[in-house]
């Protein structure tokens, strides 16, 4: 995981620009280092956003397992902990970029978990889109805001 981080950092500083600042990388790992105690035993913000947006552990093989008649017995739970523990690594680091970066443009907040699980979102507590409800109809503002709304509705 640590291996991982260090990838992160040089991803973002290879620009001529940084991607999303040191604090949102921080704050993002230590969101994800969260679910390491969780581990799918309780819904966490970090797989619901994995689950909507598809960042890791959506590939073919974790369905043909879920499609596995072997549900049972002591085989599928070591199967199931092999495949689980290859590909957790993967998906901390790429969901610390990920969260950094909806961090960085100002639409983590607008994302909550509820009760039953399941991600809500809140365009009005989007950051890329305030100018919506700030500022007056026909504003220069709120134009850019609604031409960044529109298509992403």
């Amino acid at each position: 995981m640590l291996n991982g981080l260090f990838t992160d950092i040089k991803l973002n500083w290879a620009f001529d620009r940084e991607i999303f600042s040191k604090e949102h990388l921080v704050s993002s790992f230590k969101e994800v280092g969260k679910d390491i105690v969780h581990f799918g035993t309780t819904p966490t913000k970090c797989e619901a956003i994995n689950r909507v947006y598809g960042i890791n552990d959506m590939d073919m093989n974790t369905y043909a397992q879920n499609l596995s008649s072997n549900k049972h017995g002591i085989f599928h739970f070591f199967d199931r902990y092999a495949y689980k523990m290859s590909s957790r690594p993967d998906f901390y680091n790429r969901m610390t970029i990920f969260l950094s970066q909806m961090k960085a443009d100002g639409c983590y907040e607008a994302h909550s978990l509820n009760e039953d699980g399941t991600l809500k979102y809140n365009c009005k507590k989007d950051k890329r889109y305030a100018a919506i409800w700030t500022h007056p109809k026909g504003s220069k503002e709120y134009n850019e805001a609604l031409s960044k709304y529109i298509p992403a509705a």
